[in-house]
């Protein structure tokens, strides 16, 4: 009789070893309840803006990265930056510093999600040494959660050397002239009683400005709809425009960018074909208003049809109450403890009665 009382609860034990293995088993590696789900993405980018701007004595900072900005950024690039992220009780929660991209510096900073009514702060820590950030920009911007479309945000900062112009020598009694920045064509001061007014408006034909539309396209490795700062360029991709009785096509060059120049004020079409073997994981198309500025970040992703995404663990979240659910393998090893306990109890219980 104490044998079979003993076998009845050692079966008991047994349940609980087994139920206690199956909640090892089924709890994961890593389990967090910091994570984030769906974090956001800023995206910083440093450009170099040297020319143009209204003061042909001292040119630069006008918005744009045009072809003189590219010409100069090839020979005077852009340092790395540094950035950082403040949340609304100014407590630092992320960093991040700049890689070269091209001729620009980009930083892609995560951080955890927004809520309605929060904000964040991003700041540049300082220009790098020779740079200056443009006056009419600031260092530090608020973003919320409007900011952020499909996950991600992206913030520019311009930056320049000061006014480039210098005077050139001249010999006692004549008045110093000012050297244009180059770019700039110089015109004749008018005498008095000229009439130059037919001048003017013919001068300001010809130096209507023209925009361009600039992009890349890239290998989506983990199929998010965004470039990483790990995702290659992909060259050999046709790349289309159509708007204001034009109808250009390009290939991207070996690092996967395309550049559309000379553009009128007006809206452009800009798109990309692929065959069925490529999926398309960002918007094919994209509708693009130019007016005499230069219009960046119209990219493009792809990735092979059938082409796994690459994936990153995330840990347990908390949801908005506060309260986690129950993992399976909290609940398993609960009713192991129980078992084991009823097991332990019982087995003495027994003993004791079965005692002469």
């Amino acid at each position: 009789m104490q044998t079979m009382l003993s076998l009845r609860w050692r079966a008991v034990l047994a349940a609980a070893v087994l139920v206690a293995g199956a909640a090892a088993l089924f709890a994961p590696p890593h389990q967090t309840a910091q994570a984030q789900d769906n974090p956001l993405t800023i995206f910083a980018i440093g450009f170099v803006d040297v020319a143009g701007g209204d003061d042909p004595n001292c040119p630069g900072c006008d918005g744009e990265f045009g072809e003189e900005d590219e010409d100069f950024a090839t020979n005077n690039p852009l340092p790395e930056l540094e950035f950082i992220v403040k949340d609304q009780g100014g407590t630092e929660i992320a960093s991040g510093f700049t890689e070269p991209l091209a001729n620009l510096q980009r930083a892609q900073i995560e951080v955890p999600e927004l809520l309605d009514g929060e904000e964040y702060t991003l700041e540049l820590v300082s220009p790098p040494n020779g740079w200056q950030l443009c006056p009419n920009e600031s260092a530090s911007r608020t973003l919320t959660i409007d900011d952020f479309q499909l996950g991600s945000t992206r913030e520019d900062f311009h930056f320049w050397m000061g006014c480039q112009a210098q005077a050139t020598p001249t010999t006692p009694g004549e008045e110093p002239t000012v050297t244009p920045p180059s770019g700039a064509t110089p015109k004749a001061t008018s005498k008095p009683g000229d009439d130059d007014d037919d001048d003017d408006d013919e001068h300001r034909a010809t130096t209507e400005r023209l925009g361009s539309i600039k992009g890349l396209v890239f290998t989506d490795q983990n199929q998010d709809g965004s470039l990483g700062p790990s995702e290659p360029g992909m060259s050999g991709v046709g790349v289309h425009l159509r708007g204001g009785g034009l109808d250009l096509y390009q290939v991207s060059s070996s690092t996967g960018q395309f550049s559309f120049d000379g553009l009128g004020a007006g809206e452009y079409d800009v798109f990309v074909q692929t065959g069925p073997e490529w999926k398309i994981t960002t918007p094919a198309l994209y509708k693009v208003k130019v007016n005499g500025d230069t219009v960046m970040g119209i990219d493009f992703g792809l990735v092979r049809t059938g082409a796994e995404p690459a994936k990153a663990h995330r840990g347990m979240r908390l949801p908005p109450t506060g309260v986690a659910d129950l993992p399976t393998s909290g609940l398993l090893g609960a009713i192991a403890a129980v078992l084991g306990a009823v097991a332990v109890v019982g087995y003495t219980f027994e003993r004791r009665r079965a005692r002469p």
